[in-house]
């Protein structure tokens, strides 16, 4: 006999919500090739799973696939150490993966001893769900769901406290969004007290908001792993910056002067073109930071990000950007060539920032006013 109840049909609700964020997020990874979305969608993926097996075990009151939900939540955890990590670190971190994996193993262990695990609680109405006796996987689970809002809740806080001021209501609201989510998981996990269909409302403002933020503002997702700062595009020959733009705020100190700037990558690019004849140089790191160089052949120009730390994405946007600035000032760039060098041509090249770096925070926000973000698919499969 199937044990249909209002809770059943809110749990399919919310399982259908959770695949209806995984495709979008999956489609907008697709579109934009961001490395954190492709882990969201699998953490959207795990959460829809562990609902439905939720559901379904409380259907059949069924031990058994109770279970099999445990390990999907656990899953489901292990995603969510991923986005944070790859946000924050752009890497795993060992330590929190052998927690997850000690917390993940001891709960799967626990969870499949079922006599001492699950007994059956009986709501009013007589109701009746599947609920954990008191013992190890009840601790343990708190301990799990504890480890995965403590998660979310350091990677939204982190995000809010350094973004640009423009950004900061944005971040603010990415911020109750986890709230939320966290709010929902204590109610319906641990204390059992969910009302029908709010858990549902809940999971649509939870998740539904906080996918929103990060799929329409991808700085977020770059506020932390590093700090992109300058960009300079320098004429070889000559040594001479004809652009640059600065993300930093408008009034910070400038990193060094131009021309001892310019003059050294140039100096360093022909140096080691000549002695080595390996190629151009690709990268230059310092303690605190490193410098990112692109130049395509036979162009006279040179491409340089300075950045706090070096991306992959970082790279393949400056890749792309390399491409697309050497297209659209062909013009500009073969009277460069005969010795004709106007600056003021190259000013319109902040139109193109927002089309390859629309996820570096702006704290200047001038790329916004401009920016094309229907191009920034065009801009990657330019830069492969």
């Amino acid at each position: 006999m199937v044990n249909w109840t209002l809770f059943a049909l809110n749990d399919l609700l919310t399982t259908f919500v959770m695949f209806v964020l995984f495709f979008v997020v999956l489609s907008s990874y697709i579109r934009t090739r961001y490395r954190h979305l492709a882990i969201l969608s699998l953490l959207f993926f795990s959460v829809a799973i562990a609902n439905l097996l939720f559901t379904i075990a409380n259907l059949y009151l069924s031990y058994t696939i109770f279970a099999i939900f445990i390990i999907f939540m656990s899953i489901e955890v292990l995603f969510t150490n991923w986005f944070v990590d790859f946000v924050c670190r752009e890497r795993v971190n060992t330590p929190k993966m052998v927690l997850w994996a000690f917390l993940a193993g001891m709960m799967i262990i626990s969870a499949f001893d079922f006599e001492n695990t699950f007994s059956l609680f009986e709501y009013t109405g007589g109701i009746v769900q599947i609920s954990y006796k008191e013992g190890n996987l009840q601790i343990l689970f708190s301990l799990m769901s504890l480890f995965w809002a403590g998660l979310l809740l350091f990677l939204t806080l982190r995000i809010y406290f350094e973004v640009p001021k423009h950004l900061k209501q944005t971040s603010f609201h990415a911020l109750i969004a986890t709230l939320v989510i966290i709010i929902r998981g204590i109610f319906t996990y641990q204390l059992n007290l969910i009302s029908p269909f709010i858990n549902t409302g809940l999971s649509i403002i939870g998740f539904g908001y906080l996918t929103y933020y990060f799929i329409k503002f991808p700085e977020l997702a770059f506020m932390v792993p590093f700090k992109t700062l300058h960009l300079h595009i320098l004429e070889i020959k000559s040594g001479m910056t004809i652009y640059s733009y600065n993300w930093r705020e408008s009034n910070a100190t400038p990193i060094v002067n131009d021309t001892l700037f310019s003059g050294l990558c140039t100096g360093l690019d022909a140096i080691f073109n000549a002695t080595l004849q390996k190629g151009n140089i690709h990268e230059i790191h310092l303690e605190k930071a490193v410098l990112l160089l692109q130049r395509e052949v036979n162009s006279p120009l040179l491409f340089i990000i300075i950045s706090t730390k070096a991306s992959k994405s970082l790279r393949k946007a400056l890749k792309s950007f390399t491409k697309r600035f050497n297209k659209a000032f062909t013009q500009e760039i073969e009277e460069m060539e005969k010795g004709v060098i106007n600056k003021a041509h190259f000013r319109k090249a902040t139109g193109l920032l927002g089309d390859f770096f629309p996820f570096i925070p702006d704290y200047m926000h001038e790329i916004k006013k401009t920016a094309n973000r229907k191009n920034f698919l065009v801009s990657l499969d330019e830069g492969n």
